[in-house]
């Protein structure tokens, strides 16, 4: 019997990328999600969300616990990631986000943890956000030369399209900035 699908949400992907990383325990993990911390300025969670999380990752199978030796009270578990995790984690991080108001978290933690990863394509993950983005731009275009004039529906759809397009903007000097990161790190 196959495993119902359920939702994972943005803690639940930024713990399956942290163990990706590495195994870790749940303090380990906390102290990555902190305010202060760099992952922590985008999703910050308590640590009786982490744990909730690593339950219901558990219970999907992303993740295993291991318990250590009992040298300490009380024993702590250390968090290692199941292949089919890793597949969901990928999965995930190499589709773009489909709603302007996602970039602020998912894209973000999409950019933060394919930047730790140096096999991953980051530069082709913002170009594939561009690309959904302008999609989405072209739509709303569509939308707004439907729509009369005057009124509250084309004060929407112009809110919508001046975001898209800063969203576009910023996305294109990110794409650059990559780039050239990225030209940086590898000799030619």
């Amino acid at each position: 019997m196959s495993r119902p699908k359920q939702p994972l949400g943005p803690t639940e992907f930024a713990v399956l990328g942290l163990l990706t990383l590495k195994p870790c325990h749940g303090y380990e993990l906390a102290s990555l999600f902190a305010a202060d911390a760099d992952l922590g300025l985008v999703c910050h969670a308590h640590i009786s969300v982490l744990y909730a999380s690593l339950r219901a990752l558990e219970g999907l199978g992303y993740v295993y616990a291991e318990t250590e030796a009992p040298s300490s009270y009380p024993p702590r578990k250390t968090y290692h990631l199941t292949p089919l995790g890793q597949t969901a984690f990928r999965r995930w991080l190499d589709e773009p986000v489909h709603r302007i108001r996602q970039i602020r978290l998912d894209f973000l933690l999409k950019l933060y943890f394919s930047g730790l990863l140096t096999d991953h394509d980051t530069v082709g993950l913002i170009e594939a956000q561009i690309a959904a983005c302008r999609t989405y731009l072209t739509e709303l275009q569509t939308a707004l030369a439907g729509t009369p004039s005057d009124g509250f529906r084309r004060l929407v759809l112009r809110s919508k399209i001046n975001a898209a397009e800063s969203t576009m903007d910023w996305l294109d000097r990110q794409r650059q900035e990559w780039a050239e990161h990225m030209a940086q790190r590898m000799p030619l």
